[in-house]
């Protein structure tokens, strides 16, 4: 009787404590990632609005373009 009494506790030990502290220190491992360092600042498009890496945009006089294409139509009125 007392072996199933300890068998029983050792169970609920495994199956609620443990997962507990499994998502505790995943936690922790988690938050002591350093940032991301290489990120880059994006723009948008003046034409389509889609996002662009700003050093990928055509820039015209402040305002950014994802193409070429996207400008000459622009500017042309299109």
């Amino acid at each position: 009787m007392k072996l199933l009494l300890w068998l029983i506790i050792l169970y609920l030990g495994v199956k609620y404590v443990y997962p507990l502290w499994q998502r505790q220190k995943n936690s922790l491992n988690k938050a002591q990632e350093p940032p991301l360092e290489d990120t880059q600042e994006m723009v948008r498009c003046a034409k389509c609005g889609v996002f662009v890496v700003r050093q990928e945009a055509v820039a015209v006089r402040g305002r950014y373009y994802c193409s070429l294409a996207h400008k000459q139509q622009d500017q042309s009125g299109q």
